[in-house]
């Protein structure tokens, strides 16, 4: 896999090259987005508010 996501507190992004993954910052598939903090920002909405307004806040995000 050339890209694998991990979510443990917060978003890991790990990017596979020269036969190994390594953590990169920034995902090849989303580059436009800034992925860990759109990921924590979604989940402190659920955490404060609910996951309905998290999804449609996320929705509204990307489109």
């Amino acid at each position: 896999m050339p890209e694998v996501w991990m979510l443990k507190e917060k978003l890991y992004i790990y990017s596979f090259a020269d036969g190994q993954y390594f953590e990169s910052i920034q995902s090849r598939y989303f580059p436009e987005y800034n992925l860990q903090k759109l990921v924590a920002e979604t989940l402190q909405t659920a955490y404060e508010q609910n996951t309905s307004m998290a999804i449609r806040r996320l929705r509204s995000l990307l489109q």
